[in-house]
């Protein structure tokens, strides 16, 4: 979150300018992308709903498959052993 308001605060954003190459590779940004919007004047601020609805699934992961004769407790078993 620290890094994403760093980089809209270098931006350096003025109400109805054009808007910056960098601007548009933060909007398009695979990871930081989906945490900022663009407001109607323009400008991008951090997406403060997006960071709450991301932080419920902080340390949880998601593990699919596409053998669907695995119960889910063969599968999280699996992938505990893939560790050791």
């Amino acid at each position: 979150v620290a890094s994403i308001e760093a980089q809209i605060d270098a931006l350096r954003q003025e109400a109805n300018e054009a808007h910056h190459k960098k601007a548009c590779a933060l909007r398009a940004h695979p990871t930081y992308g989906k945490y900022v919007r663009q407001l109607k004047d323009g400008t991008l601020r951090l997406h403060k709903q997006a960071v709450r609805d991301a932080s419920k699934y902080d340390g949880k992961y998601l593990i699919r498959t596409s053998d669907d004769t695995l119960s889910i407790e063969d599968v999280a078993l699996g992938y505990k052993q893939l560790l050791e």
